[in-house]
């Protein structure tokens, strides 16, 4: 049997495969302005949701409609006869279509622009329109597949290679597009040094996966030339953002990539990734060459592909089967678009291929599905990709459950109350987790979040304190919610944020400066909140933030205390009590693969308990008797001073770190073959390699040495490099 034979049989099984959508990418998040038929442009408009249930707004949160192509204002309809408010050929507007109870919205007469929509009754705001969520819901239920991130199989080996298909539709044959070569660049960078303005200007998704891995996880990636499809971009999107006719086209693509035995030298495709010539309909409105964004394509993560590698039916020998022919494509793949915007050729941003690769590695999404809420906000991109800026060029790095989820860290476990130090989750692989005095599965997280790395754009750095309880509803939870917290609503990933606004949960931002720890965060103690006993049972009295275990809204009291926190910096420490053992030396200095490290220094626990305060925003103000703290909470000291020698003894990874950090600093390179050995690179011999190793391995570690110290410390001789392997070749 000839393979083309195999091959048409594919091609007519194929029209009975249907993907299955797992995710979609929430809409990008920047406002924009668009035309009106008369040429005018609109006010700016912002485009909320994802794949399944999207819908404008002005900057004022009146909702938006397209009506024949002109953008007005939207309003009530309680007939449901006329289309909802989201962007036209929603999969939600047309499923719920026969919905008697849905509340429609239709468009009014008011063209944007036109007029104040705050002096018009009857028109529709952002709040109302968010009371269709929970149908919401029930429409994701249906087309998306909810697997329980206890279900997803997690990614457990130390590389993972992609098979990167690019897509050319049939109607943009004379399109220009970033080349192969180009997006390999994009996948696979590995100098450090190297900044590759027009490709990948803050780093590959390599670079990203290594550095938030902590060089654990080697992603790369194989992509493919253009391949051209057989239909136009308009015939796969179908009206639905490409979610079920799409899947034609990647089966057509695979069939081209095998029968071409495009793939030799491959030996396994971990993960698949689909970039197509168009742009990706999560961007609103029409692109340049006036394509609606409902017939474009929408990022998204699906399975059930059902290919079969038509080349393994052609080898003997039972199983043992070789090269291409070898090769198992994955059922799951994702899709995004391989341009970023809705005009010109410039290649995409990272942020939705590192959100789509998290899926990949077993992460489940933490954007809130309803976007009543905003999730995890800025501090996971599972959450929200595209950064803080929107651009997608800075994805924030893994918060602390998702590396811990991965194992690329190893929680410290806080039992005994005292001091604690944490370096910056950007360089150290330095996490604290609380257990006691919370249910089987809830417990905190403690990481120290700085703007650097990809996290560089973060608003103000400090300690992150996550309240994790991995058998939640995922539904948001806040003061002023009906039966709340006694309706057990609360993120399983949920950022307790120092400013106590719980604008995360309340979908007021992705985040601000005030949600991280310091010294001078708006509060800066937290503990159980105010209600007294065991068992919380007067909602009037729950304030937050606070340590409490919330069970499915049995609230009660942890007992746990944090504070004394200081300044935000690379290297921070805070005081732990309320677990009632008392120890006599700080913890946690400065590497969490050594579980205790004792040094000549203490601290003594407050003789009596803390009561969390808010900081007075007005020095005219002045806090009430009842929330002024009982006692003031000792005054942390500085680390104290280490000889370097000794640390990096115990502490390899820092000077490896350090090392290759500083080199490339000043250097601008990473001379692989200069460098045989850690010891090399930190040899006395080379007095600028030695310093400069030194100096910022001493900084990562927050310790304050002079140049005498750091000169004479004793010569380093080791081999052993980052993660305890050899570093003959530092990646």
């Amino acid at each position: 049997m000839a393979i083309t034979t195999v091959l048409l049989a594919l091609s007519l099984l194929v029209w009975r495969v249907s993907s299955t959508i797992h995710s979609t990418v929430p809409a990008n998040p920047l406002p924009f302005e668009s035309k009106q038929p008369d040429g005018s442009k609109t006010p700016l408009l912002q485009f909320w949701g994802d794949g399944t249930d999207n819908y404008l707004t002005d900057e004022s949160g009146f909702v938006v409609v397209e009506n024949e192509g002109w953008f007005v204002y939207a309003q009530e309809d309680s007939n449901g006869s006329e289309q909802d408010a989201t962007t036209e050929g929603s999969l939600r507007a047309r499923r719920l279509e026969a919905s008697p109870a849905r509340n429609m919205l239709t468009p009014s007469q008011h063209v944007v622009g036109s007029i104040d929509p705050s002096t018009v009754s009857g028109l529709t705001t952002v709040a109302q329109r968010k009371h269709h969520s929970q149908q919401h819901r029930r429409l994701q239920q249906s087309i998306v597949d909810t697997t329980s991130p206890n279900q997803r199989k997690l990614y457990t080996d130390t590389t993972f290679q992609s098979l990167i298909l690019l897509l050319r539709f049939a109607d943009h044959t004379d399109r220009e597009l970033p080349t192969s070569a180009q997006f390999v660049k994009f996948f696979n960078k590995k100098d450090l040094s190297l900044i590759i303005n027009d490709i990948a200007p803050t780093g590959s998704v390599h670079e990203l996966f290594w550095d938030n891995s902590y060089g654990s996880l080697d992603m790369n990636a194989v992509v493919t030339d253009w391949i051209t499809l057989s239909e136009t971009e308009e015939y796969y999107a179908n009206g639905e953002y490409g979610f079920q006719r799409l899947v034609y086209g990647i089966h057509e693509a695979l069939s081209q990539v095998f029968e071409g035995q495009e793939l030799e030298g491959i030996n396994k495709i971990d993960g698949l990734g689909i970039l197509h010539s168009g742009y990706g309909a999560e961007y609103a409105g029409k692109d340049c060459f006036n394509q609606k964004n409902v017939n474009r394509i929408w990022s998204h993560q699906a399975g059930s592909l059902g290919f079969v590698n038509p080349l393994s039916n052609f080898v003997t020998g039972g199983n043992q089967t070789e090269g291409i022919a070898s090769l198992v494509v994955p059922d799951r793949y994702f899709v995004a678009s391989a341009l970023r915007n809705k005009c010109g050729s410039d290649i995409t941003r990272i942020g939705i291929v590192a959100h789509e690769m998290g899926h990949f590695l077993g992460l489940p999404d933490l954007y809130d599905k309803t976007f009543d809420g905003n999730g995890c906000g800025n501090y996971d991109p599972m959450s929200k990709s595209w950064g803080w800026d929107g651009t997608g060029l800075y994805p924030p790095i893994f918060s602390a459950w998702s590396k811990m989820t991965l194992g690329w860290l190893k929680p410290l476990e806080i039992t005994a109350n005292g001091q604690y130090f944490i370096g910056s989750s950007a360089n150290v692989p330095q996490v604290y987790i609380i257990r006691k005095g919370f249910a089987d599965g809830e417990y905190l997280l403690i990481e120290n979040r700085q703007p650097e790395g990809f996290d560089s754009q973060l608003k103000g750095g400090g300690i992150a304190v996550w309240h994790i309880d991995e058998h939640a509803s995922d539904q948001r939870g806040f003061l002023g919610q009906d039966g709340y917290p006694f309706n057990g609503n609360h993120y399983k990933v949920a950022l307790l944020q120092a400013d106590g606004d719980q604008h995360l949960e309340r979908g007021t931002n992705n985040g601000d400066a005030s949600d991280l720890w310091h010294k001078d965060s708006d509060f800066t103690v937290l503990g159980p909140s105010s209600s007294t006993g065991t068992v919380v049972q007067d909602a009037e009295k729950y304030t937050v933030p606070n340590t409490d275990s919330n069970r499915h809204g049995n609230v009660t009291i942890s007992g746990i205390w944090i504070h004394n926190f200081t300044a935000s910096g690379e290297y921070m420490g805070f005081t732990v009590h309320g677990l009632g053992i008392n120890v006599n030396a700080s913890k946690g200095f400065p590497h969490p693969s050594v579980s205790k490290v004792d040094i000549s220094f203490t601290t003594s626990p407050p003789t009596s308990t803390p009561t969390a305060v808010k900081r007075v925003p007005s020095p005219t103000t002045s806090p009430t008797a009842s929330s002024s703290p009982s006692t003031e909470p000792p005054t942390i000291t500085s680390p104290p001073s280490v000889d370097p020698s000794t640390v990096f003894k115990y502490y390899p990874d820092w000077l490896y770190l350090g090392c290759k950090r500083k080199s490339l600093a000043e250097f601008s390179s990473w001379e692989k073959n200069k460098y045989d050995s850690i010891g090399d690179c930190c040899d006395k011999s080379m007095p600028w390699t030695y310093s400069s190793c030194v100096q910022a391995s001493v900084r990562l570690m927050g310790l304050s040495l002079t140049q005498a110290q750091i000169e004479g410390a004793a010569p380093i001789q080791m081999s052993v490099g980052h993660n305890g392997h050899e570093a003959d070749v530092p990646p």
